[in-house]
């Protein structure tokens, strides 16, 4: 019985009242002892010929804890990589933030998904 309970998916429902999509173009992230911070905005680019900077507006910031955010950095990674199967690379374009030098080795992400908490 108790495997039973164990291996039962849960129910999730959206009730919240303020439950809401939005799309987002630009994402940055910190990590901190205790937490990480993913903070979710558009890019706002100036016209051309405008002396206005490039701008990004921020309108939603996630804390997680560093197991939730462990879980959905292994979650992104596979479905990266089943897209990436379906449809091809992802080009990434030129940025001033700095991406990773290698990219995690699919076995071990893959393992790591499977180890239980």
């Amino acid at each position: 019985m108790a495997d039973e309970k164990q291996n039962e998916k849960p129910v999730v429902t959206y009730t919240a009242c303020d439950y809401s999509e939005k799309y987002s173009n630009n994402t940055s992230a910190e990590g901190r002892l205790l937490d990480f911070r993913l903070r979710f905005g558009l890019s706002v680019h100036p016209e051309p010929g405008s002396e206005d900077p490039f701008m990004v507006e921020y309108f939603q910031a996630i804390l997680l804890s560093p197991q939730e955010a462990k879980l959905l950095a292994i979650w992104l990674w596979q479905e990266i990589r089943r897209y990436e199967e379906l449809f091809g690379p992802i080009p990434i374009a030129k940025s001033p933030v700095p991406t990773p030098a290698t990219e995690p080795d699919a076995a071990a992400v893959a393992a790591a998904a499977q180890r239980p908490n």
